[in-house]
């Protein structure tokens, strides 16, 4: 028999966060794919952030993405294949796994 709607752990705006993520994950690829870096960043002040954008208290900040041209495009240096910049302002850069490395396939 039907005893009503089962019980939820999560809030409603909590199911709503976790459902946003996807759509992230996607905008942060296409933004690779398309030259641009991009970085989704927490610990920042939600209520601030949605006083700043003007949003009614209806709505919520589940995240904030930095999205645009590369320190490294605005000096104009391009990386080879080791990974190092190479500009007036050279700096070493962490290593970089090739995708093979990174992807697992069987």
């Amino acid at each position: 028999s039907y005893c009503g709607p089962s019980p939820s752990v999560n809030s409603l705006e909590a199911w709503s966060f976790k459902n946003t993520m996807p759509a992230v994950q996607t905008l942060l690829l296409a933004a690779t794919a398309h030259g641009l870096g991009s970085c989704a960043m927490e610990g920042f002040d939600a209520r601030r952030v949605a006083k700043v954008v003007s949003l009614p208290p209806t709505c919520a900040v589940p995240v904030v993405i930095a999205l645009g041209h590369t320190a490294d495009e605005e000096r104009g240096t391009e990386r080879n294949d080791d990974s190092t910049l190479h500009s007036e302002h050279a700096v070493e850069c962490t290593p970089r796994f090739a995708a093979n490395e990174q992807v697992f396939c069987s």
